[in-house]
């Protein structure tokens, strides 16, 4: 998974190659502070994700690096996005590369 800091306000942002339910998504989570300014814990905000990035992306993003909380550069871990493929208890889980 790749993950970046959004750099005005703070929140986490993570990669998320979801094998579940045949997903590349962008999960993005508020970093949680202490009173010393100490992050202690995540919360989560939102996933941003869409049928194209998955069509084209799955399972292929790697790193991250957010400019702004509307704009992200990502890179490609390999070639082709990854085949969804089923196993013995769930239709959707695991995946495999396009031939």
């Amino acid at each position: 998974m790749g993950m970046d800091i959004e750099p005005d306000t703070k929140n986490l942002y993570v990669i998320n190659h979801d094998a579940t339910n045949v997903s590349e998504n962008i999960e993005v989570f508020k970093v949680v502070e202490d009173q010393d300014g100490i992050p202690t814990s995540l919360e989560y905000l939102k996933s941003l994700k869409s049928s194209e990035l998955t069509k084209k992306w799955f399972g292929a993003l790697n790193s991250i690096t957010v400019i702004n909380e509307n704009q992200y550069y990502v890179t490609q871990f390999v070639p082709q996005p990854a085949k969804p493929v089923a196993d013995e208890n769930t239709p959707s889980k695991g995946s495999q590369l396009l031939d």
